[in-house]
């Protein structure tokens, strides 16, 4: 049996048994438990496991690892923080009815979500590696997590298990390593003490399927097709499954070719927003505009900024409009590269806005809502994906235009009369991927670090906020409060 089979069924089995099947037990096989036979939950939570025996459990079965002396200051207790998000009916069903008046139940003792001390989970085999968090970027996905914006009966479920360990975006430092020689996402070896980014995908090559599916034979590992196959549990990356942990945490598990090395010219807060820029740049490089057309990026959150950011970056002369909700995201807009702002607009007001700058004409229905758009701009970016947003975006693209849909939200109703009356082109993207530029074929972390390095792009004035994971109510209360806050990217930081 392949090394690693045996413990993937023995997560299988843990799974089926709903329990954390990677749990690694304290000596004496205690785990960090509350009275009731859960993992404790913080602030004042304590760990059962004895203090002072060194070292992780693989290295005292006899397995070749390499480590760094400490994960944290739990690390001698065999125990670590981390953020999970459960599945029980009675909680979900509170916030759900109650959470869009009161916005702090989604992280209250009402709700699944927890912030636990868990026993520090060991090496899944010899081509995994430990991550230490530096910096944990709070991504909108995320954060529909938190605030249930996912639909109950969503499909993705089945893509999942729980509780899940949440976060995804990442630049952490390798603190241990498989005796595997396996090399990273772009061929380099990966040893301890490295910074690193993470491709967060659980695909085919990691769950040990030969042949791969054909997304991932073409590099496009976001799209893999047997995220429920092989022998992992179910899941499509870390962020979304019960057995790695997710980047909001002290620890998390990777596959070695899931990370990507950070080069020394890239500082910790540019590392830290390579993922979510990385999806601007995959969106940039499947639709990328010619130099007469004329852009809209819709909505100035991080992606919209990252798409602003990359299309200059990467030499477009492209006429980019921006849409965006506040100043301060309109100043920053400016400040990647857009030539027109439009903010805070009302619907009529915007359209009547983008009708004058595209040269478009606007029409009305029987209801005054009923806007309809003729004219219009070459390429439309959607990072948003509500309702408002793509309903919008469909009637500012012009007669067989494209509308790319970047941002991951969750629309009820929509009018797609301008489809099959424009002609139009939608076009979805997930995540990064291997980029095709200018005759090289790169994964999208890679192109994002040349291009700081080559001092092209510097995404740093999006990370505005950062907070520690005990602060996580603080930090998703900035997150959803931008007119105040002023957040752009949140993240957690670990010292």
């Amino acid at each position: 049996m392949e090394r690693g089979s045996t413990k993937a069924l023995e997560h299988a089995e843990g799974v089926r048994a709903n329990r954390d099947p990677l749990a690694s037990p304290p000596p004496g096989g205690g785990q960090c438990k509350g009275s009731r036979g859960e993992p404790k939950r913080l602030p004042g939570a304590t760990c059962s496991a004895r203090p002072g025996r060194a070292g992780t459990r693989s290295a005292r079965r006899g397995k070749r690892v390499q480590c760094l002396p400490a994960l944290a200051a739990g690390r001698e207790r065999g125990c670590m923080r981390t953020i999970q998000i459960g599945a029980k009916p009675l909680p979900y069903l509170t916030c759900k009815l109650l959470g869009r008046f009161f916005p702090a139940l989604y992280w209250s003792p009402v709700s699944n979500l927890r912030l636990r001390e868990v026993p520090e989970p060991e090496l899944l085999g010899a081509d995994w590696v430990k991550v230490r968090p530096i910096l944990s970027g709070v991504c909108a996905s995320d954060l529909a997590g938190v605030t249930l914006k996912h639909s109950f009966d969503s499909f993705m479920s089945a893509f999942a298990s729980f509780p899940i360990g949440l976060g995804h975006e990442v630049v952490g430092r390798v603190v241990e390593v498989g005796e595997s020689g396996c090399p990273s996402v772009d061929g380099r070896e990966v040893s301890v003490g490295d910074r690193v980014n993470l491709d967060p995908h659980l695909h085919c090559r990691i769950r040990g399927i030969d042949p791969p599916c054909p997304s991932c034979q073409r590099g496009e590992t976001a799209t893999c097709q047997n995220f429920h196959e092989g022998k992992l549990p179910p899941g499509t990356g870390i962020g979304s499954n019960n057995f790695t942990r997710g980047t909001w945490s002290d620890g998390f598990l990777a596959h070695r070719r899931q990370l990507i090395p950070v080069p020394d010219g890239v500082t910790d807060e540019q590392a830290a927003l390579v993922d979510p820029v990385g999806c601007s740049l995959h969106a940039v490089t499947k639709q990328f505009p010619a130099d007469g057309d004329t852009v809209i990026v819709y909505g100035c959150g991080t992606l919209g900024l990252g798409i602003l950011a990359c299309l200059r970056a990467l030499g477009s002369r492209a006429r980019l409009l921006a849409i965006a909700r506040y100043d301060f995201q309109g100043a920053l807009a400016r400040q990647f590269g857009a030539d027109e702002v439009l903010v805070g607009l009302a619907t009529r007001a915007l359209f009547d806005r983008v009708a004058q700058l595209t040269g478009g004409k606007v029409y009305t229905g029987f209801l005054p809502t009923s806007r309809m758009l003729v004219g219009g701009a070459d390429v439309v970016f959607d990072s948003v994906g509500s309702t408002e947003t793509l309903g919008n975006a469909m009637k500012f693209t012009r007669p067989h235009g494209t509308l790319v849909v970047v941002g991951i939200g969750y629309p009820k109703r929509l009018d797609w009369t301008p489809v099959w009356l424009q002609e139009i082109r939608i076009l979805g993207t997930l995540g990064q991927g291997v980029e095709s530029w200018q005759g090289e074929r790169l994964h999208t972390s890679v192109l994002v670090h040349r291009l700081i390095q080559e001092g092209r792009l510097d995404p740093t004035p999006m990370l505005t906020h950062r907070f520690n994971l005990s602060d996580y109510g603080r930090a998703f209360a900035t997150v959803l409060d931008k007119r105040r806050s002023h957040a752009v990217k949140v993240a957690f930081t670990f010292s």
